[in-house]
């Protein structure tokens, strides 16, 4: 393919990011390695049309997949790189110190040898055989500490010892291979196992996980089986490839007498190579024959199975492979709807990619019906792979039939609703809102899609706009806010007050009780009354249109500005890698506090407060607020003249009192002519009450 059309390629997919035009891309670039620098300008343009807080999971494999190859280490690529590592990663490994090892924060590491270092880390397992060609040794996996960036490598062959081993250095000189008895062979320094140099390799290169050099194998072998050769013995022994292998013939996967040796052996088989109809006639003899204590006990062994045998087989074949798991599998429920979580967990701890394959698998097995239904329950993690597959009319009317709609499938409605399922977005009413959230009891994988769906309710201003249009009627919209008992009475007074910016109809039907009813839901006859109480002993506070509107605009900016800057300083903070010496991270982190505790301040003053029009206020004889008011000091010829306003309205520099000060109140409701004992301990007449001056009229409107 000419480098024209791959531009054209790359132009398509900076346009319109869909697999079908990502797989495009990169089957070009696989089959023209060679255009890849020449086509710098065109990559660097395709990276910069994606944005890295939205990355989806098709995106994220492409950007790992691309990074590969010898591209253009540039700012926008490593926050994409760093963006997909993050959603592919799983959550436990999430952290600043798998991060730094993965070499994110050296921003001259070439993405390539980042990637090396990602998919390495994605075949990381515990019991896995490695080899430390920087130290020569041989060890096993042991558990990753996502704190200190260390794994544990137990002892292994006679070169092997037990402690901890810095994650970089297993990420970037060690190799990865499965355990079995060939690794026993390859490995014993001992000089009793007998091998020439091409059954060391072709062991060797069928334990590997990962891609093996010819350097990295000859270290192998010198600490493994030619450790009590001479240098001169063993330069003799590798350089003799002639000798063919020997030993006995290789057992098939469909021979595998487990679900962990079938695993074993297709690791070590051609993924390409096709099944033959007496290898799958096996296969459904094993499966047929499989217990189900056995399935309960490696149901995602048994899904990692499923998955690899997937791409080998053909429509027929695999029919008859796995025929015999619909009526015992769990993740395979007869009736998604009514299993219980539990048997669909094992959905959440598959990798992504193995997510969308069993998914297709499923699909091919059970039709579109079924996987609409799985999609009804399964967790959010499963769902990128699960619901895109569904029908959405299917879908739809599932929702519609069982009056429900998961957090999980909410949150993945919302988020893909310019992207095929914006005909679902109207099941995203308050009322299937606050059902998912109420939910109780649910196994960890589905905390996720509930954390998330409250976060959109809390915090969203476009899903605040949405559910209050959705609802159309204030009432039907506040009547169903009082089944929110998930939330805090703060919590509820906190959305009613973001729900209200979205429409006046709704704020206005808010003032009239509906809100205060919403407040009180859930409450028993005594805490309503102890409310009321504290209400009555807090009057509302007063204030000019111009101050209101002030404070309006402040809270605004902080939603719409600081916030959004401040996440993308925690973020970019973040990517900076260890917390404890990260003074950007630590300031950003302030700052987040400070821009909370501010929002709730406003919030909190914006649901009390009551704005006064001062060109309507009629002064008498009595200081109000809106008045213009002088004081004459005792036993002296002394006069200060206050313009007596509302809460947010002082200025000192004006004379501008606010009502709320010390001296405000003393003034506040007194009659011309009052002698006034002063804050400052002095005594002063009332002297003068009168309008205010123009000029403040124009300040306070």
């Amino acid at each position: 393919m000419s480098q024209e059309n791959i531009e054209q390629l790359l132009l398509k997919g900076a346009e319109l990011p869909n697999n079908a035009n990502l797989n495009a891309i990169y089957k070009a670039l696989e089959q023209n390695p060679e255009c890849v620098k020449d086509l710098k300008d065109a990559l660097n343009l395709m990276f910069e049309s994606f944005d890295h807080e939205t990355l989806n999971i098709t995106l994220a494999n492409f950007i790992i997949a691309v990074c590969a190859f010898p591209i253009e280490n540039t700012p926008k690529l490593r926050l994409l790189m760093t963006a997909a590592i993050k959603q592919l990663l799983p959550p436990y490994l999430d952290r600043p110190a798998v991060l730094k090892a993965l070499g994110l924060r050296d921003a001259n590491l070439p993405p390539s040898n980042i990637i090396g270092r990602f998919r390495k880390l994605s075949a990381l397992k515990n019991g896995q055989i490695v080899f430390l060609n920087s130290s020569s040794r041989w060890g096993s996996i042991g558990n990753i500490d996502t704190v200190a960036g260390s794994v544990v490598v137990n002892q292994f062959g006679a070169s092997g010892s037990a402690g901890n081993v810095p994650l970089d250095l297993v990420l970037v000189t060690g190799a990865l291979l499965n355990s079995g008895l060939e690794i026993l062979k390859i490995a014993d320094a001992s000089g009793r196992t007998k091998m020439t140099s091409n059954e060391f390799r072709t062991m060797a290169v069928k334990k590997a996980i990962t891609p093996l050099t010819e350097t990295h194998m000859q270290q192998m072998a010198r600490a493994g089986v030619g450790a009590k050769m001479t240098p001169e013995e063993f330069e003799i022994w590798w350089s003799n490839t002639s000798a063919a292998a020997s030993g006995p013939a290789k057992r098939r996967s469909c021979e595998g007498r487990s679900l962990q040796e079938i695993l074993l052996l297709l690791d070590g088989e051609d993924a390409s190579v096709k099944f033959t109809d007496e290898e799958a006639q096996k296969f459904s003899v094993f499966f047929t024959n499989l217990k189900n204590d056995v399935i309960s006990r490696e149901l995602k062994r048994l899904a990692e199975v499923m998955v690899k045998v997937s791409g080998r087989g053909s429509a027929e074949q695999l029919s008859l492979m796995l025929s015999p798991l619909q009526s015992k599998c769990p993740f395979w429920p007869a009736d998604p709807l009514r299993a219980p979580h539990s048997a669909l967990e094992v959905w959440s701890e598959l990798a992504a990619k193995d997510i969308a394959v069993l998914a297709a698998l499923t699909k091919d097995v059970f039709g579109t019906s079924y996987i609409a239904a799985l999609a009804m329950r399964l967790p959010q993690k499963a769902l990128t792979g699960v619901a895109s597959l569904a029908d959405m009319d299917e879908l739809d009317e599932l929702i519609t039939e069982q009056h429900f709609c998961s957090a999980d499938l909410s949150s993945w409605i919302w988020k893909n609703r310019k992207k095929g399922s914006e005909k679902l977005t109207r099941h995203l009413h308050i009322d299937n809102v606050i059902r998912a959230l109420s939910q109780e009891g649910l196994p960890k994988a589905w905390t996720s899609g509930l954390r998330e769906l409250r976060n959109l309710l809390m915090d969203n201003a476009d899903f605040h706009k949405f559910l209050v249009k959705l609802a159309g009627d204030p009432l039907k919209l506040t009547a169903s806010l009082q089944a929110a008992l998930f939330l805090s009475s703060g919590e509820r007074q906190s959305l009613v007050v973001k729900l209200a910016r979205s429409s006046k109809e709704l704020q206005s039907h808010l003032e009239q009780g509906a809100g205060e009813k919403i407040l009180q839901a859930g409450m028993s006859e005594e805490e309503i009354k102890r409310s009321s109480q504290k209400q009555a002993d807090n009057e509302p506070s007063y204030t000019s249109i111009q101050s209101h509107r002030r404070l309006m605009q402040e809270l605004d900016d902080i939603i719409k500005i600081h916030q959004p800057e401040n996440r993308e300083a925690l973020k970019a903070a973040r990517a900076h890698g260890d917390f404890r010496e990260n003074a950007e991270f630590d300031a950003a982190k302030e700052r987040r506090n400070f821009l909370s505790r501010r929002r709730g301040e406003l919030e909190q003053e914006l649901m009390s407060v009551q704005t006064i029009d001062m060109h309507k206020v009629k002064v008498g004889d009595t200081a109000v607020i809106g008045s213009k008011v002088t004081l004459k000091y005792e036993d002296s010829d002394v006069t200060e003249t206050y313009y007596l306003l509302g809460a947010w309205d002082g200025n000192p520099e004006k004379n501008y009192l606010s009502y709320k000060t010390r001296l405000g109140q003393v003034i506040n409701n007194q009659k011309k002519g009052t002698l006034l004992d002063l804050p400052n301990g002095k005594k002063a007449v009332l002297a003068e009450v009168a309008p205010l001056d123009e000029e403040v009229f124009k300040d306070m409107d």
